[in-house]
């Protein structure tokens, strides 16, 4: 059966060295950054289609089905916000928070 599959946009498909794979796998570590984003969005579709004929009858079927899902993974690196007064760790922290604000929004 999986004889049949076509590859109809072959261009979606990159080849990634061992290094990108390991970056996007397990994103970048540095003491040297606040925090961690990475969004992931897959997309898939599939479709079939069967047509048969007998006696001088024809019968089609088509089945088509979807699947969309959304990931956002935040991490945050507590080093950052450490050191220096209560307030200038606050306004580091404010900061922070006001960035993912804008990016959730």
């Amino acid at each position: 059966m999986s004889k049949d599959i076509k590859l109809n946009n072959s261009g979606l498909f990159l080849d990634l060295s061992e290094e990108e794979q390991a970056a996007i796998v397990g994103g970048i570590s540095s003491s040297q950054f606040a925090f961690f984003f990475q969004m992931r969005r897959i997309i898939s579709l599939a479709g079939s289609q069967i047509s048969v004929s007998e006696r001088g009858q024809n019968v089609a079927l088509s089945q088509q089905a979807g699947y969309m899902s959304s990931e956002i993974t935040i991490g945050v690196n507590p080093s950052f916000f450490a050191g220096g007064s209560i307030q200038s760790r606050t306004r580091r922290f404010n900061s922070f928070l006001r960035l993912l604000w804008s990016i959730m929004n």
